[in-house]
């Protein structure tokens, strides 16, 4: 098994949410874990994935495509990759959470009349910039491929990675994620 740490370094609020969970009187919410926020493998994974497909497009994989989509797996085959939650590893007391937080408030304008549009008005729970970190398990490495090559192409998938999370292309999530040495 090969395990490899990852860190994700906002520097922008950014907001990364699960379909259930919203505040009272908040439109959008992090996902938390004991009042801090994560960041879920799963959605690493697929952030990783999407860059995959770019290196493939541009012939820039040291390792094969086919082996890549094995490790990633499949709707139908579980992969050998597995992306763990991103954390804050910080010490911060229960009554300061709050600070890691912030409330964004936004609406849609009338293009002719200049006013705010009916039932527009959205606020968001959002996480300050911070670093969290999570780790890349690979069960076993595929036949024909070294642990060197796995990692130059996931340094270089991290490093296409510019925006994470939900409404990154409205500004928020804007990050740099990096994988470190051995665990």
């Amino acid at each position: 098994m090969r395990t490899l740490a990852y860190n994700i370094t906002f520097h922008s609020y950014w907001l990364h949410q699960d379909k259930e969970g919203q505040s009272i009187g908040v439109n959008n919410s992090p996902i938390e874990e004991s009042g801090l926020p994560i960041f879920g493998g799963t959605a690493v994974k697929g952030l990783f994935r999407e860059q995959l497909e770019i290196l493939h497009s541009c012939n820039a994989l040291t390792t094969s495509y086919q082996i890549w989509n094995r490790l990633f797996g499949s709707e139908t085959k579980e992969g050998k990759i597995k992306f763990n939650t991103a954390r804050f590893n910080g010490a911060i007391p229960k009554e300061h959470q709050y600070l890691l937080y912030h409330t964004i408030t936004n609406t849609a304008i009338e293009e002719e009349t200049k006013q705010a549009k009916q039932r527009s008005l959205r606020t968001s729970k959002v996480v300050i910039p911070m670093e969290l970190q999570g780790t890349i398990t690979i069960d076993t490495l595929p036949e024909a491929t070294t642990k060197e090559d796995l990692e130059q192409d996931l340094i270089m998938m991290a490093g296409l990675i510019k925006e994470v999370g939900k409404d990154r292309y409205k500004g928020l999530g804007s990050c740099v994620i990096k994988i470190k040495a051995d665990k």
